[in-house]
């Protein structure tokens, strides 16, 4: 991978036909601040990128997959090129602990596609991160998923 082009990993917890997500912090430097969107980050220079999406996800809700399925590799529009991995969540919401972020929920693909999401935690709807790249990758995700029950 070039050294120009950004890497970064993208980590999709699921449970049936949903999909957690996290609404960014109103941070100015963070790309699309208050949206709902993925977890995930850069991966540092010594990082695998699975190693990276181990640690964003812990750092991000606290928690630590036994499996993890590579989905794929994609870019996102505003340049960055991305792994994305996903893992089935067997818990309860209210056992996750965000750490990053300001809400976390799980929705489906219909409730993506509507552009917008209620925060139960801030009682108001937010947007969704306005990218393609966010349905056409939680459709990638729920299409794989069938490799878990397999395991």
């Amino acid at each position: 991978m070039s050294d120009k082009v950004p890497v970064v990993v993208v980590v999709l917890p699921f449970i049936s036909n949903k999909v957690l997500m996290q609404l960014r912090d109103f941070k100015q430097e963070i790309a699309y601040p208050g949206h709902w969107g993925f977890f995930g980050g850069s991966i540092d220079s010594k990082e695998t990128p699975l190693e990276a999406a181990l640690r964003e996800i812990e750092e991000e809700i606290n928690i630590k997959p036994l499996q993890l399925c590579f989905i794929g590799t994609d870019f996102i529009p505003n340049h960055n090129f991305s792994y994305i991995f996903s893992f089935k969540f067997n818990g309860q919401l209210s056992s996750l602990e965000l750490k990053e972020g300001l809400d976390i929920d799980f929705m489906t693909l219909d409730d993506v596609e509507k552009k917008r999401f209620y925060s139960k935690k801030l009682q108001e709807f937010f947007p969704i991160v306005p990218l393609p790249f966010i349905a056409k990758t939680i459709k990638r995700c729920l299409m794989t998923k069938q490799s878990f029950s397999n395991h």
